[in-house]
């Protein structure tokens, strides 16, 4: 069979007319595809919600590193050292937020907390002993650190007016004070 020019004409015009007809199958279909995705209406965003009283975090070996709970109190979110003891606390308890933090003893070496007339930031050494206090009670402002074993402490106050200074003895008695009180300076002993 001599292929003619005339067969050639023949199979280049079909072959014109099956790559014509596969272009405007893709360009149809992809134009029905972008038609029917605008008119479909966006999907509505869905609110997941999920309720309990403790949600439990935990590491790849399943031990608890974390939880989120509701208490007597109110609400606190506890994070949980290696060691299984809790190391960080936050709580919004009925007195008011509060955060704590624990040692490897499990012992409370701080707290920040916040009530109603009350901030405070007290500090505790590794026997449970507070060591210093820096609080706002009132219309006062006090600053205290104690040697955590006898009771001898140092306190300064400052409210409206005063401005006082307290250094106790061993028994935790004032000792000495020194300040300004009443429209005066003050400077007492224990004596």
């Amino acid at each position: 069979m001599i292929d003619t020019s005339e067969a050639r004409v023949r199979r280049a015009e079909r072959a014109a007319l099956l790559s014509v007809g596969l272009t405007m199958f893709v360009i149809v279909g992809a134009s029905a595809l972008l038609i029917s995705d605008r008119s479909a209406p966006p999907p509505e965003p869905t609110a997941v919600s999920w309720r309990a009283e403790q949600f439990v975090l935990i590491d790849e070996q399943g031990h608890t590193r974390g939880s989120w709970e509701v208490g007597e109190t109110g609400p606190y979110l506890s994070v949980v050292g290696a060691d299984g003891q809790s190391r960080a606390v936050i709580a919004a308890t009925d007195h008011g937020p509060a955060v704590l933090l624990y040692d490897a003893g499990n012992v409370m070496r701080a707290r920040m907390a916040l009530g109603d007339e009350q901030v405070s930031v007290d500090v505790w050494d590794a026997g449970g002993n507070q060591r210093a206090v820096l609080s706002s009670i009132g219309p006062a402002g006090v600053i205290g650190v104690s040697d955590g074993v006898s009771g001898a402490n140092a306190t300064l106050t400052a409210t409206e007016g005063t401005r006082l200074l307290t250094v106790s003895d061993d028994a935790g008695e004032p000792a000495v004070q020194i300040g300004f009180a009443e429209g005066a300076a003050v400077f007492s002993t224990g004596e």
